[in-house]
């Protein structure tokens, strides 16, 4: 998920990138003292997530909100409270109030993908699978996932966000799970999905910044995919 930093604070913006840094499903692609450089990003940079101060020179927070028709989800930091019924007037995801503690950043951003989850099922875009962990059964969503690697009786499953979950399955189980949502078994070990693969270049398989083998035996399938176009090149 990309996301900026608004806020004239440098402090701020120190603190809220550590915690940023911490959080694998999140990518910093930029910080703004000012409002106005942040309003080009949001424009062009297809942003997801702003973490936005209120009371800011010549633009503020509100006006932010107020120029831009579509928003990306939005997390008020401010420490003037009175803002925070104006904000959520624009539907915005929550708000901190500074200094902003860790627990209160990290309670946000959960809030940010169950939002992300329901705007998906209201949309009907959410498939999800219910896989078995030690400690009992959990859904993951079929578009968060990268690839699944076998290990015998358990797999990883490795998610676009850069989170891993291990699943008490075999790599079968898991194929038998995966395949009618655009999943395909590309080696003994692995399996792909075909929405995320960027590219095949000989034996291997680019998914982001990934890459995984494909066997001879599955290689051809997956080739012929390609020129139907039912796998992006």
């Amino acid at each position: 998920m990309k996301c900026i930093i608004v806020d004239d604070d440098k402090l701020t913006r120190k603190t809220l990138s550590k915690y940023i840094e911490k959080r694998p499903e999140l990518k910093l692609i930029g910080e703004f003292a000012d409002a106005a450089s942040a309003l080009k990003s949001i424009r062009k940079d297809n942003v997801d997530l702003v973490f936005l101060d209120m009371v800011m020179p010549d633009i503020t927070g509100l006006d932010v909100l107020k120029s831009i028709d579509q928003l990306p989800q939005i997390i008020i930091i401010s420490d003037h409270k009175e803002y925070a019924v104006e904000g959520f007037n624009y539907n915005v995801t929550d708000y901190l109030t500074k200094p902003v503690p860790q627990d209160r950043f990290s309670e946000a951003i959960d809030k940010v993908f169950q939002r992300q989850v329901f705007e998906k099922v209201k949309q009907g875009k959410y498939y999800s699978i219910a896989v078995k962990q030690r400690s009992g059964y959990i859904n993951v969503s079929t578009d968060d996932i990268l690839y699944v690697e076998g290990f015998g009786d358990y797999v990883n499953v490795f998610l676009t966000e850069g989170k891993k979950v291990t699943v008490l399955s075999t790599i079968k189980g898991m194929e038998e799970q995966l395949i009618q949502y655009d999943f395909m078994r590309i080696h003994r070990s692995y399996i792909a999905n075909l929405k995320k693969v960027e590219k095949i270049v000989e034996n291997d398989v680019h998914l982001g910044e990934k890459t995984i083998p494909v066997s001879r035996t599955y290689r051809s399938t997956l080739i012929k995919l390609f020129k139907t176009g039912a796998v992006k090149s």
